[in-house]
């Protein structure tokens, strides 16, 4: 039983797993401005935050023209107009920006010029990057235990299962709760083996606090944390039970153990030595409050409906889909090749596909006289793909273009809800919860001064 319990915890912490990983867009974040505001108001307020690049209606321009004819593409090619639908909402209340990653800080300093003078709802819709600094912080607070642990394996083995949470769910809130839950296993980490040490540690003013403290902030986080951080306090005890039972296994094959004089209830769980352990966890919890706090996640936002933007589907999803980068290379295909084509059959053409030639004839002299021969001018293959995307890159301005190539040739696009401009962030919450777990121990310390000279709790 307590060997499936862990197993069905890690099979959930992997299949519930809620990570951000990714943004909407490859390498680009999504600056969303009420439609209220104009063009050149935004563009300032990013330009003096010091963005370059961004991606705006304004600037797009007709990324190709046929070498052979003077005449531009025709504007109202369905690609041409079709791709505008990139920079607006479905319901058109918003003016969409795709700034280029490596601008963050700077994303943040723009957007708060921008709701500071305009007053008018703005924000980012992006998956935040995963936050490497929640579990390798908790893993330091683990490795710190472990050393300091009198019973290392009573701490390790049940410390594993709190350390995996926070792989599968690193909000900086997770990680606080988790730094508070090793917190207790190690100070009950003295008292395992002793008589009457379950007990004694489930009656303990410490062990309580901190394991009510941990869950409570779990629980608020988020249900499905909650039930998980269930899952993992039931595999803590399951690995606990594991190595009771072992250890009693192992005694009975022993001719000679060693009793414990002192029982639990003759042990402190909290004492001077402990104390500054639990002061110096203070340090990992400030260092999550700050890297929360300097988080790109971190923008000011303003409450608002849901809003549809462009963004990735599943491959094969059907409905309304928004330009792509193949359809970029069919309307390149049909650019380049119009002037090698009859304009009688324009309407009769159908759509570009793999190996697709545009050939001419030519007249060559051989030794048997003139010769008559087909020379491909283009085809439509990899080759020709490969050589629009450089093309792409290349260009000497801010095309919508470059944003679709680096999404990939497979990536299809549709209006979806943002699933987080149609809800609160929930920022103001998280902030709040991260500043009562670094008052966790800092009462614990309160409460054990004033209880000193007492019965130990």
């Amino acid at each position: 039983m307590p060997i499936a319990c862990i197993l069905i915890t890690l099979l959930c912490l992997i299949l519930f797993r809620s990570i951000a990983v990714s943004r909407i867009w490859s390498s680009y974040r999504v600056l969303y401005v009420d439609r209220s505001v104009d063009e050149a108001t935004v563009l300032s307020c990013l330009e003096a935050a010091g963005c370059r690049n961004t991606i705006t209606l304004s600037a797009q321009r007709t990324p190709l023209q046929a070498p052979m004819t003077a005449l531009p593409p025709d504007s109202s090619a369905p690609y041409l107009v079709q791709r505008l639908q990139y920079f607006t909402d479905k319901d058109n209340r918003y003016r969409l920006f795709y700034i280029p990653d490596g601008y963050e800080q700077q994303i943040a300093k723009a957007l708060r010029s921008i709701v500071s003078q305009t007053h008018a709802h703005a924000g980012l819709d992006d998956e935040s990057r995963y936050p490497w600094a929640v579990p390798v912080i908790c893993l330091l607070v683990f490795l710190c235990f472990s050393v300091f642990s009198m019973h290392r394996r009573f701490f390790v083995f049940p410390a594993l299962f709190p350390l995996l949470l926070t792989l599968s769910m690193p909000f900086y809130v997770t990680g606080a709760a988790v730094c508070l839950y090793m917190t207790a296993l190690f100070l009950a980490n003295r008292l395992w083996g002793r008589r009457n040490d379950v007990r004694v540690l489930c009656r303990s003013v410490y062990i309580d606090f901190l394991l009510g403290a941990a869950m409570v902030l779990l629980l608020i986080q988020s249900v499905r944390c909650a039930l998980l951080s269930l899952l993992v306090l039931a595999s803590s005890a399951a690995a606990l039970y594991i190595l009771k039972q072992y250890q009693a296994d192992r005694d009975k094959k022993c001719a000679f153990t060693y009793q414990l004089i002192f029982t639990a209830e003759q042990l402190p769980v909290m004492y001077a030595g402990t104390v500054r352990s639990v002061l110096l966890l203070c340090v990992p919890l400030l260092v999550l409050l700050l890297s929360f706090l300097f988080s790109a996640r971190f923008f000011p936002r303003s409450p608002a409906g849901s809003i549809q933007l462009p963004m990735p589907v599943e491959p094969g999803t059907e409905g309304e889909l928004l330009p792509s980068l193949e359809d970029y290379f069919a309307w390149a295909w049909d650019t380049l090749a119009f002037p090698y084509r009859s304009l009688h059959d324009a309407q009769l053409r159908p759509p570009v596909k793999d190996g697709d030639k545009i050939t001419v004839t030519e007249y060559v002299q051989a030794a048997s006289g003139i010769k008559e021969r087909q020379r491909v001018i283009y085809e439509y293959d990899k080759d020709f793909k490969d050589k629009l995307e450089k093309d792409i890159r290349a260009l000497d301005y801010p095309a919508l273009e470059k944003l679709l190539e680096r999404q990939g040739r497979h990536c299809r696009a549709a209006y979806r809800l943002s699933r987080t401009t149609g809800k609160p962030q929930g920022d103001g919450v998280s902030l709040v919860l991260l500043v009562a777990a670094l008052c966790v121990p800092l009462l614990l310390c309160v409460y054990y001064t004033n209880t000193a000279g007492r019965k130990n709790v």
